[in-house]
This record gives structure tokens, C-alpha cells and sequence, in this order.
């Protein structure tokens, strides 16, 4: 059956950003790597980032200003991260709400303290997934 362009358009754009499918596979494409939970959530912070057009290089005292993030880059930010850290055999709970709130607040964090909030979040998956 052939679906039209605009009926995969409006499909794709239903398609949630983050499953537990996307999750399971990635971890399973890219295994765990020896490198460290911090080095982990500072690439995956970073590549977060750069994903929602803040590019870096970044430093510890940098400050991300999630007030002026609009609120669906938050949500893209947080699952960037999520995948990310799940691609390099860790979990972490879900971001966007915390996100969303850090913006509705008008926050401003450290690059090197939401890194280490992000590491100290992240769990090794265990059995799998």
C-alpha cells in the first residue's frame, strides 16, 4: 500500500522523539565504552546543546540560561541527553519536565554543574536495557 508524502509527513511527525524502542536499540548499536560517567555526561551535555544550536566549546563556569531556552529546545535538549547517555549503556530518569521547569524559572546553571547533576544521575543498565 503507498502511503503519500504528506501522510508520512504527518506520520513522522507524530512519531514520539524518545521510546524505550530507541533506547534498547541504540544501546545494543553502540555498547557500553569504557569511558567515565562525567566524560559520558559531558559529551552528551555538549552534543545536547549543539543539537538546539548552542555550540561550544564549553566550559566548567559557562552558563547555560535555560530562561532564554524556548521550551520545546528544552525538551529536545533533555532528550538529546537522554539518548545519548542510553546509546553509552547508562539510564537516566526523564529530563524534559525538570528541563521544562528550569526554563519556566528562568534558571541559570553552571555547564560543569549540570554535568555533574547529570552524572550523578546516570545508572548503568543492567539485563539488557
Amino acid at each position: 500500500m503507498a502511503t503519500t508524502k504528506k501522510a508520512k509527513l504527518k506520520a513522522d511527525e507524530e512519531a514520539p522523539v524518545h521510546t524505550e524502542a530507541t533506547a534498547t536499540l541504540l544501546s545494543f548499536a553502540n555498547p557500553p565504552t569504557g569511558a567515565t560517567p562525567g566524560q559520558i555526561a559531558r559529551d552528551c551535555v555538549a552534543g545536547g546543546l549543539n543539537a538546539i544550536g548552542i555550540h561550544g566549546p564549553f566550559n566548567d563556569n559557562d552558563k547555560i540560561d535555560f530562561g532564554t531556552i524556548e521550551e520545546g529546545s528544552c525538551v529536545d535538549f533533555a532528550h538529546s541527553i537522554e539518548l545519548c547517555v542510553s546509546a553509552k549503556g547508562f539510564k537516566l530518569p526523564p529530563l524534559a519536565g525538570t528541563f521544562v521547569h528550569l526554563h519556566a524559572n528562568g534558571s541559570v546553571i553552571a555547564f560543569g554543574n549540570l554535568v555533574a547533576a547529570i552524572a550523578k544521575l546516570m545508572k548503568p543498565k543492567t539485563g539488557g536495557a
